[in-house]
């Protein structure tokens, strides 16, 4: 029996094809979750995302498309939905989309998202100018702060192991010292978090570091020694 050819909505040559057909306010209630979505969400990053609707707000659209029983089945914001307050109601992109091409989308749609690269430069002076009033959302940026750094120094490097030249010690008359150079971000926020040190702004200038200090007591009583 010969098969015949569907025709495909998909783009095709130079032309794109719009798969949103209506944009309708829904309550969660009306949303169904897609079967095939294989994205788990742990307690973190939930605690992460009611923070954000509480510091700024629904910002996003839902996507997904009309089953037969008039509900709609969610493509792309599983999580959203979980977290969204009883009957409030919210912007849902209703697409014609057909069900493998659902199941294209759910595979494509974030994990092309997180192929971005990130610049580096511009995430530490945004994430610099921004603090967050809630802990989970400071976390995160912190997080984003610690991708900047994605690569690292090879610390077997001698020059590396050298002090910098735009901070040689001197005898001090009064104190001994003890200098711990964090050369990546993750380091300095992972000893930042071990030794309880506060955040603190970071400066303008972008040649001028962050100085710290810790009784000497409080540091042993840190790593165990008494």
């Amino acid at each position: 029996m010969a098969r015949t050819n569907r025709k495909s909505k998909s783009s095709s040559g130079n032309k794109l094809a719009i798969r949103i057909k209506s944009i309708e306010w829904l309550t969660s209630d009306q949303l169904v979750a897609n079967e095939n979505n294989f994205r788990l969400h742990p307690m973190e990053q939930r605690q992460r995302l009611r923070a954000a609707f509480k510091e700024i707000g629904w910002t996003g659209v839902l996507v997904g498309r009309k089953r037969p029983d008039g509900k709609v089945e969610l493509i792309d914001g599983h999580l959203r939905k979980d977290e969204l307050p009883a009957g409030v109601k919210v912007p849902v992109a209703i697409t014609d989309l057909s069900d493998d091409e659902a199941k294209k989308s759910l595979l494509t749609f974030d994990q092309i998202g997180r192929e971005a690269e990130i610049d580096s430069a511009l995430l530490s002076d945004l994430a610099g100018k921004i603090e967050f009033d809630s802990h989970d959302l400071q976390a995160l940026s912190d997080d984003l702060l610690t991708l900047a750094d994605d690569i690292r120094p090879d610390l077997s490097d001698e020059s590396l192991q050298r002090s910098p030249p735009e901070i040689e010690l001197q005898p001090n008359e009064h104190y001994d010292y003890v200098l711990v150079i964090a050369r990546t971000r993750r380091d300095w926020q992972q000893l930042s978090k071990f030794l309880g040190l506060k955040r603190m702004r970071k400066p303008q200038s972008k040649q001028v570091g962050l100085f710290r200090g810790i009784e000497a007591s409080q540091f042993l009583k840190k790593v165990g020694v008494s």
